[in-house]
């Protein structure tokens, strides 16, 4: 929270106002999500996998292309309407000439994860939500951004952490599909199997089957985490179970079809 600070001051908070103002035609929204529809639809096969307790607790999934303009919305249908009523909706540009300071448009100046408190937004409409946003890098460039939006009055302290993931978990998407083999990095791995509500494995569970698929052999597991062969033993086994399988060839094979 320090560094949005510092960019808030450097940008010095004038002009608060309720709606943004850049918002595309209806033939340059249609424009921006066909160039966006490939990623679009893979981020919305993501999205759709987050929890409805998540969705309950009035949050709001923001997701945004290159130059900050809204290419998608999750949460609560109510709230999706009273943001859209505001002026909040596919095609607005959440960049700082528009939507003035709020978590995109600070990533967009720093090109890194960034957060900003309720009351620091300058669109006064904005101001029920802290945020925080991330860019989503695929081959080496920034292609769009997600915002996770809380209610001011939710503790907020774990959002860094689930955007982070869930940008790890579009980057490695797009890379899959793009045909990319290569294997993905820590925490798009960790990011893939921690959303995953329907495998719902432990973090000790993934901490083995990472292991085993970065290269590890399954007799150095034991030294390598410090834990006995028995419980090794045990987390196999309830890995096995959550993915369906008998052996670990298969289990790998069904890790590397979730990447």
């Amino acid at each position: 929270m320090e560094h949005t600070n510092e960019m808030t001051n450097k940008i010095k908070i004038t002009n608060r106002s309720i709606n943004p103002n850049i918002v595309l035609a209806e033939e340059e929204l249609q424009a921006l999500l066909k160039n966006n529809d490939w990623l679009i639809n893979i981020s919305k096969s993501i999205l759709k996998n987050i929890p409805d307790s998540f969705i309950a607790m009035k949050n709001i999934l923001m997701l945004c292309d290159h130059q900050g303009y809204i290419t998608n919305l999750t949460g609560e249908l109510e709230i999706i309407q009273w943001l859209f009523e505001r002026g909040f909706k596919l095609g607005t540009c959440m960049d700082y000439e528009s939507s003035g300071l709020n978590a995109v448009s600070l990533a967009l100046q720093t090109m890194q994860l960034s957060e900003v408190e309720g009351r620091l937004h300058h669109c006064v409409s904005l101001r029920r939500w802290s945020s925080v946003a991330t860019p989503v890098q695929f081959e080496g460039n920034t292609v769009a951004l997600i915002n996770l939006m809380t209610p001011v009055t939710v503790e907020t302290s774990e959002n860094r952490v689930i955007v982070q993931l869930l940008s790890d978990y579009i980057s490695i998407r797009l890379e899959k599909g793009r045909g990319s083999h290569c294997l993905a990095g820590k925490s798009a791995f960790y990011g893939t199997l921690i959303l995953n509500t329907d495998l719902n494995l432990t973090i000790k569970e993934i901490d083995v089957i990472y292991r085993l698929y970065k290269g590890d052999k399954l007799a150095e597991l034991p030294r390598l985490m410090s834990l006995s062969s028995n419980t090794i033993k045990s987390h196999l086994k309830s890995i096995y179970s959550k993915f369906g399988v008998s052996k670990l060839s298969e289990c790998l094979e069904e890790v590397h079809l979730l990447l």
